[in-house]
């Protein structure tokens, strides 16, 4: 994120770019679909030659046919912002009514419902019932010190139920003063301006603010890195201001509780490695404080993959990827798994949802003697008794 990124529009950018193919090294699309086309280089000869006109229907599939994880934005000698040109190129096709069926699907559920799920609002705090005690205040209570912003996947999806869990006992534990929207929090707009479809996400932006203006935290925390990104990136750009508060990732919060002494964990030996999540590393620039907070465990060995930091091989479940393409997707995880693997490690910890999700599953597939936790799973594990 230090590095300066350039966009002036796709036919200037296309123009610009040397096709020197660096970019397409680092590509998780390209390494496993093979042809030059998934590449971002050869996309980009795509737009070029459609020239404004009506784009192929192959330059749509492969617009589609990526994780927008930044991998090429962050190679490419020139500096071109790339990852904001596969988004402007979504608006585009989006705008066009020639973006996947599904995409749509996607904005109607979001309108409809107020989340990607589909499920009642009612449903957001469905993962708090298996808590050993539910803290009071969990929902709506004023003034606290942290506002705990779940996102949709981990409000609603029983895979990810634990990682609320795990960051509700860890807060309940040290003592702080927390709350959640409840039924009233909102899909962040992430996986629409994912899709290219943007037109909701100032509205969803209006009313999640003004629902925790209310409430009035010190901070809000939140554990899912997309919506940390749309917070922190996109909010103040579509709202033209900046936010009235804090916002932090579950990692950084939770380093800030270890360094005051708050957070109190035991020994235990054991090889850890970590995966940096596209829209927490590359794409928000945290890259040390989930190793800190891992290295703080005593008798935790960290080991990186070949691979990290800016240079970290996505996981395979960013971009709305799986909605369109399955298997491309799954392929990408199985390389990530490979690098895993490669580490010697007996957990691989990361600091997202959607990414333990799909790790998880690779690592399932390939009967790997792995653990997957995030962060949060991690630490309340290792909580002093």
């Amino acid at each position: 994120m230090d590095k300066p990124f350039f966009y002036e529009g796709l036919n200037e950018e296309t123009t610009i770019c040397g096709r020197c193919g660096y970019c397409r090294d680092v590509c998780p699309a390209y390494e496993v679909g093979g042809w030059e086309s998934f590449s971002p280089r050869g996309k980009m000869a795509l737009v070029q030659a459609a020239n404004e006109q009506e784009y192929p229907q192959k330059l749509i599939d492969r617009v589609y046919q990526c994780t927008l994880c930044g991998a090429c934005r962050e190679v490419c000698h020139l500096n071109i912002d790339t990852r904001q040109m596969w988004l402007d190129l979504r608006q585009r096709i989006a705008k066009s009514g020639k973006a996947p069926e599904v995409m749509y699907s996607l904005r109607d559920t979001v309108r409809d419902k107020g989340n990607i799920s589909g499920e009642e609002q009612s449903s957001r705090l469905l993962w708090s019932e298996n808590l050993d005690e539910v803290p009071e205040g969990l929902n709506g209570k004023k003034n606290p010190e942290v506002l705990y912003f779940l996102g949709c996947v981990s409000s609603l999806f029983p895979a990810a139920y634990s990682i609320p869990q795990s960051m509700v006992k860890i807060m309940t534990k040290v003592g702080v003063n927390f709350t959640t929207m409840g039924a009233e929090e909102m899909c962040c707009g992430f996986p629409l301006m994912a899709a290219g479809l943007t037109d909701d996400i100032k509205k969803l932006a209006e009313e999640n603010i003004a629902r925790i203006e209310e409430l009035s935290p010190s901070c809000i925390v939140m554990s899912c890195p997309s919506c940390l990104h749309t917070w922190k990136h996109e909010y103040p750009r579509l709202l033209n201001r900046e936010l009235p508060f804090p916002v932090l990732h579950s990692s950084q919060y939770l380093l800030k509780l270890r360094q005051e002494g708050r957070l109190k964990l035991k020994e235990k030996e054991q090889i850890v490695t970590y995966h940096d999540p596209c829209d927490l590393g590359r794409n928000s620039g945290i890259y040390d404080e989930p190793r800190q907070l891992i290295t703080s465990v005593p008798g935790v060995k960290l080991v990186e993959m070949e691979r990290n930091r800016e240079n970290s091989l996505c996981c395979g479940g960013g971009g709305n990827l799986e909605m369109t393409d399955k298997e491309l997707a799954a392929n990408i995880s199985d390389l990530k798994v490979n690098m895993i693997k490669e580490t010697g490690a007996q957990t691989v910890v990361t600091g997202c949802q959607q990414c333990k999700r799909t790790m998880s599953g690779a690592v399932r597939k390939a009967k790997a003697r792995v653990r997957v936790q995030d962060l949060t799973e991690f630490i309340v594990s290792m909580l002093d008794d």
